[in-house]
């Protein structure tokens, strides 16, 4: 029996999973980049090494299918009224990168630039609103809710400017870094732009046939449970993005070799996500923490940069027994990483129930003036 498609307007439950997947993909990136010597030691071994090569790896997989969902979600939005999305759609999100910023920087700053506290502030401001910060996701993504609600009409066109801006988004980059009037960030704001925008366009353009495919991506057996009617394709497609991406990590950074291998690597790993995930969604437990996590992904993406310093410093790494040898051992590179993008997320979910149910309200959403009332008048 085939799963009857989604009613307008109701939970999808492997959006909401692909949402949650996507950011906890973030969240052990940064628990391997910018963590990884604080939990790792300056010299990981080879376990700590794979942990980091594969989170390399998953370069071509997590912001695609983050801004695939995201546009995807936006579609219904797009031709609404200005008045009933200017706010949830652009400001909330353009507030909460500002307000996070600084916060960011005030946490952050006696660590990583003590006696330049302001400086360090600025740097982090001014990067900000042409996306070379550290909330770069959240100016994208209003930006492309602009962009695709302007040329909705022309979607044709619309696609193709989308894919020939994905194209020059390497070499845009390396332009721009030769103006000297623009900063660095700029270059780099530009080039994360280019290549999230065409999976956000893909997601907006071909929603319907998305959602159409998916909700038939998952039948039932007699005795009522999810199985796959797209296991082999998809299984080929994950099978397919284990080589594109091998290929990504083994070709020089920004090569011809490599952008393509990337490009591959994003398209065989969404097709396997859309393919596998549903019948996966199905399941009461996977969508329950795909609806908990999935709702949650904005506080989560804010908050848990602080959260990672934070667990950095609690668990530090876990030293090799004997002998006196530096570093983590084999069974901590293991596990420190699982573990301390675990803590981090449940940490970002602690802060988050705090200022939910204690304030203030405008850490999530932009704050609004008083109305004036009309008496006296």
């Amino acid at each position: 029996m085939t799963a009857p498609a989604p009613a307008a307007g109701a939970r999808i439950a492997w959006l909401d999973l692909a949402r949650a997947a996507s950011i906890v993909l973030v969240v052990l990136y940064h628990v391997t980049t910018g963590a990884a010597e604080a939990l790792l030691g300056p010299d990981p071994g080879p376990i700590g090494r794979a942990w980091q090569e594969t989170s390399r790896a998953l370069i071509p997989l997590r912001m695609p299918l983050f801004f695939l969902v995201s546009g995807i979600l936006a579609g219904p939005a797009l031709r609404r009224p200005w008045a009933q999305v200017r706010r949830g759609r652009v400001l909330d999100h353009l507030w909460v990168a500002a307000l996070w910023t600084v916060l960011y920087a005030v946490a952050t700053g006696p660590v990583y630039a003590p006696g330049h506290r302001l400086d360090y502030l600025w740097a982090e401001l001014r990067a900000l609103p042409v996306a070379g910060g550290l909330y770069w996701f959240l100016v994208v993504l209003p930006l492309l809710f602009l962009l695709a609600r302007a040329g909705i009409r022309r979607p044709r066109l619309m696609l193709g400017i989308a894919a020939a801006v994905y194209v020059l988004a390497v070499p845009g980059r390396e332009a721009l870094l030769l103006v000297p009037v623009l900063p660095a960030e700029a270059a780099h704001g530009f080039e994360r732009f280019a290549q999230a925008g065409l999976w956000y366009v893909i997601g907006v353009l071909g929603r319907e046939r998305i959602l159409a495919a998916t909700s038939t991506a998952t039948e039932t057996t007699s005795g009522g449970r999810p199985r796959s009617r797209r296991m082999l394709p998809g299984l080929a497609a994950a099978l397919g993005f284990l080589l594109a991406a091998a290929g990504f990590l083994a070709s020089p950074v920004d090569s011809a070799a490599a952008l393509t291998a990337q490009a591959l690597a994003s398209v065989s790993g969404l097709t396997a996500v859309l393919a596998l995930l549903p019948p996966l969604a199905s399941g009461p437990r996977a969508a329950a923490l795909g609806r908990y996590l999935g709702g949650r992904t904005l506080p989560i993406y804010v908050i848990h940069p602080l959260t990672v310093a934070l667990t950095a410093l609690d668990l530090g790494p876990l030293e090799a027994s004997g002998g006196g040898t530096e570093g983590t051992s084999a069974l901590g590179e293991l596990l420190i990483v699982p573990a301390g993008t675990a803590v981090a997320i449940g940490l970002s979910l602690l802060v988050h129930a705090l200022l939910t149910r204690w304030g203030p309200y405008w850490a999530f959403v932009a704050p609004t003036l008083p109305e004036r009332g009309r008496a006296g008048r």
